[in-house]
């Protein structure tokens, strides 16, 4: 876990080298760091080559729209990743729904989280087409998420289709 150590992005080189590197590493916390634009961009690129993270969360950090195709593909190549907590970040709701195709090829994830980032109706119809189709995702957190009535029942609807969800 690296929370609250002030990593900022002259930290991101050797930590990115032993992302990329590194077979063992099964669970990864970065929280609350000063990564800034390039450092999470950097970071985010590092995990794209790594496929053995088991559980991945990633809070208060600044990864925005530059990562979230690198977070992407590192979700469709992995296939050993049971948690994904994607917390306090400034995705946008293009970002999110683009992020919800890659989650709906990724047959390991059984936890998602998406706390602290607006999600709207487009991103909550995003959400509502990858609950209808995952068989694997048992566990679904939107929290602080300014979700709407609008989109509470987007979601609904494809809560209702899903046959996995045992947490929400």
């Amino acid at each position: 876990i690296l929370e609250r150590n002030g990593l900022g992005s002259s930290s991101m080189k050797p930590l990115c080298a032993m992302i990329r590197g590194n077979k063992t590493l099964k669970v990864l916390q970065i929280s609350n760091n000063a990564l800034g634009l390039t450092g999470s961009e950097k970071f985010c690129e590092a995990l794209r080559v790594n496929s053995g993270l088991i559980e991945l969360c990633l809070k208060g950090g600044t990864l925005d729209s530059r990562c979230a195709d690198s977070l992407g593909r590192m979700v469709l190549r992995n296939k050993t990743l049971k948690s994904l907590q994607l917390v306090h970040n400034r995705f946008r709701s293009s970002d999110i729904c683009w992020f919800t195709k890659y989650l709906e090829q990724n047959h390991s994830i059984e936890q998602f989280v998406l706390a602290g980032t607006p999600v709207d109706v487009q991103a909550a119809k995003c959400f509502a087409a990858l609950l209808k189709k995952t068989k694997t995702i048992r566990g679904f957190c939107l929290w602080g998420t300014m979700l709407d009535d609008d989109g509470a029942i987007e979601i609904s609807h494809g809560i209702q289709k899903n046959k996995s969800l045992d947490e929400l």
